[in-house]
């Protein structure tokens, strides 16, 4: 059918060239989408060129150690030791490592930054609580766009006009970091499809551009702790932990001790937190659900309770050199999950929008309980160097939303924890400028050469979180 409805007079492309402004717009956006590609053309030979580098260096060091295609193909784990004895071997940019963790909703803008370690606030005292507080700095970070935007402001792409909706900052720094890693990067989430069967579109809800995140413990463990890397594993947990057994005890006189006493200890934890699962017993709660009265379904628990699991595997993965990135999803951008205790309906629609304050507050406080859990893993797990994976690992504790209540950008509650040295480290509080600074901030820190990545269009130094 032929569009001929008219404005002022004009159909719509006769309103473009007699209104300037739209004009202007247009034009503007066609520069700003040029530019973008010839900067990105550029760094794509960049990234190239470090990554075939990188991969050469790592199959001569699997040639020398008479490790071939036969021993990844045995185990995802026997790739992953080899991936991190060249991380050791090669320059430092490849022995590190970055977290995001994100959910949406934002909290109330008085009960995020604290004064000190010990005099946090409504929310923030779950990582005091967790005596991880000390290694945080703490950010009110303003996300640019207010509303349901997108989930995909959390990683440094807003969904503004003219927008080029390039890569969230985790692909960028994926592909870099994991150019010899059996998986360049785990999405993984905790209830994060559920506004997929709403008729949500993926756009809006999903937080990296890498696709839809594997939800949930169980299918993490098939998905990516299998046999042969990015193989799903559809023989069960029990057959998964055999074949790594036996691919270890094939190998074993051509690794290291301290790699096989590492790969056994990966073993042992994912046949527990199987075990967990198929006893539908979770790890002791960090959250006291009782701060919410149980009615119906309790999704909100089974959503956090998803959070840990997924947080255990994260922590099993960077030990073991199975990926450097991870985002863990907690929920989607809208939350559809219910909350006990607030009206039998959603985090969003019954919490956001119809909860009072102390209910909000207290399903805020639930849900930086995976953040919270996730830092200490990482503090308490021991990285392939011997160190602690926090002294090597970024963690970003990333939102959407300032406060829910009111769906303002301003105030979104944001952490870093790490021990890296192109970051400041130790406790902190304060402003972060906006999403793009932030993330801009990310690979700055991590010390990816200039021109590798195209930035975000933010200013790093405006994140205030670099050393």
């Amino acid at each position: 059918m032929k569009f001929d409805k008219r404005l002022f007079g004009l159909n719509p492309f006769e309103a473009v060239r007699h209104d300037s402004r739209l004009r202007s717009q247009i034009q503007d956006g066609i520069a700003r989408k040029k530019a973008y590609l010839a900067k990105e053309e550029v760094a794509k030979v960049t990234r190239e060129k470090h990554i075939n580098r990188e991969r050469r260096r790592f199959l001569d060091l699997a040639a020398r150690a008479g490790l071939g295609a036969q021993a990844f193909k045995a185990s995802s784990l026997i790739a992953g030791a080899l991936a991190g004895r060249h991380a050791l071997a090669a320059d430092d940019l490849q022995n590190k490592n970055v977290v995001f963790v994100y959910w949406s909703q934002g909290a109330p803008g008085d009960q995020w930054l604290p004064g000190s370690p010990q005099a946090t606030r409504g929310v923030s005292d779950i990582y005091r609580d967790n005596g991880v507080s000390e290694l945080m700095g703490f950010r009110h970070v303003d996300v640019e766009i207010p509303g349901h935007s997108s989930a995909r402001q959390a990683l440094g792409d807003p969904q503004q006009q003219w927008h080029l909706h390039v890569p969230t900052v985790d692909m960028r720094i994926a592909e870099v970091l994991g150019a010899t890693s059996p998986y360049k990067m785990m999405y993984l989430g905790a209830n994060a499809l559920m506004g997929l069967n709403r008729g949500e579109p993926r756009e809006l809800l999903m937080a990296s551009h890498a696709g839809l995140p594997v939800d949930g413990p169980r299918a993490a463990i098939n998905q990516f702790f299998n046999a042969p890397p990015v193989i799903p594993n559809d023989n069960g947990s029990e057959k998964l932990v055999a074949v790594h057994e036996k691919a270890i005890a094939r190998f074993k006189n051509k690794l290291g001790s301290d790699e096989v006493e590492r790969m056994q200890a990966h073993v042992d934890a994912i046949a527990s937190l199987s075990d967990r699962l198929a006893a539908e017993k979770d790890q002791v709660e960090p959250f006291d659900v009782s701060a919410c009265s149980t009615q119906s379904v309790n999704m909100f628990q089974e959503t956090l309770n998803q959070g840990y699991g997924q947080a255990d595997l994260i922590a099993s993965a960077l030990a073991c050199g199975l990926t450097k990135v991870a985002v863990l999803q907690v929920g989607d951008n809208k939350a559809y999950y219910n909350m006990p205790g607030f009206y039998n309906g959603g985090v969003h629609d019954g919490g956001s929008h119809g909860g009072n304050y102390n209910d909000f507050l207290n399903c805020c406080r639930g849900h930086h309980t995976v953040g919270a859990h996730m830092i200490k893993k990482l503090r308490d797990t021991t990285g392939q160097d011997g160190k602690r994976l926090i002294d090597n690992t970024i963690v970003v504790i990333t939102n959407c939303m300032g406060d829910g209540r009111n769906h303002a950008s301003g105030n979104s509650p944001w952490a870093i924890a790490t021990g890296l040295s192109g970051f400041q480290s130790g406790f902190s509080s304060g402003n972060g400028g906006n999403c793009r600074d932030f993330m801009s901030a990310i690979p700055v820190g991590l010390g990816l050469p200039a021109g590798m990545y195209v930035d975000l269009g933010g200013n790093a130094s405006r994140a205030n979180i670099l050393a």
